[in-house]
């Protein structure tokens, strides 16, 4: 059985966690733009403002993960997309490639895909891999979650229940070339229409009943009850 801590999460293989409203993230710097991951001692960036370090190098080349997040949708948007959550190559754009995005879909050029999300890997040269979508409404809170190994792709939770009924074939992004990039997280601090609470990523797949039990815990806080 995997081990339980405060506040009861699965702790087995969980490398990168950070909540916003958890003071041992000590968010700090000048613009609130520095979390301390919980479960090491390393910081990482926030809200797009990036920083030499390795706390997230293990996302550069990987086999399996799985990404938790929780998300809500804060207003609406006429752009392509905006990304609450990001691992991006040096160049910072799909050019370069990226690791893993969660991204927020806008009412571009009125077609009308304003609050979808769904996770992306960049594979470089403007060529992505990813997940189906799912859609919020401004106000709405959601608990996503990627599972992923490079042998069955990638299944997309949402709310403790699969987006889809069965693994969807998707590439791992192209990471691999930068381990000074960290992870950019919107927390809220600038004006963007979502923002994320908390991050919980474990380098491995875990088990369905890891990402039931972590929803079931965490739900409360953002109204959920069932």
């Amino acid at each position: 059985m995997a081990s339980i801590v405060k506040p009861n999460i699965v702790t087995d293989d969980l490398v990168f966690c950070v909540d916003k409203d958890d003071p041992k993230c000590n968010f700090y710097g000048t613009a609130k733009d520095r979390a301390q991951n919980i479960t090491t001692s390393s910081s990482s960036s926030t809200d797009q403002t990036y920083a030499t370090g390795d706390v997230s190098s293990f996302m550069n080349d990987y086999s399996e993960i799985t990404a938790m997040i929780w998300v809500t949708k804060t207003g609406t948007s006429t752009g392509y997309a905006e990304h609450p959550f990001n691992k991006w190559q040096t160049s910072g754009n799909a050019l370069g490639g990226a690791s893993l995005i969660l991204y927020h879909f806008g009412n571009y050029n009125s077609n009308g895909d304003d609050g979808e999300f769904g996770f992306y890997f960049g594979l470089g040269g403007d060529t992505w891999s990813g997940t189906s979508r799912t859609t919020l409404v401004v106000g709405d809170s959601a608990f996503m979650c990627l599972q992923y190994t490079a042998s069955t792709g990638s299944q997309f939770w949402r709310d403790g229940e699969k987006v889809h009924a069965s693994r969807q074939n998707t590439s791992k992004g192209n990471g691999g070339a930068d381990s000074n990039r960290n992870f950019g997280i919107f927390t809220g601090t600038s004006s963007n229409n979502s923002y994320v609470s908390k991050v919980m990523i474990y380098d491995k797949d875990v088990d369905d009943g890891v990402i039931i039990h972590n929803y079931n815990v965490t739900k409360s806080r953002f109204g959920h009850t069932t």
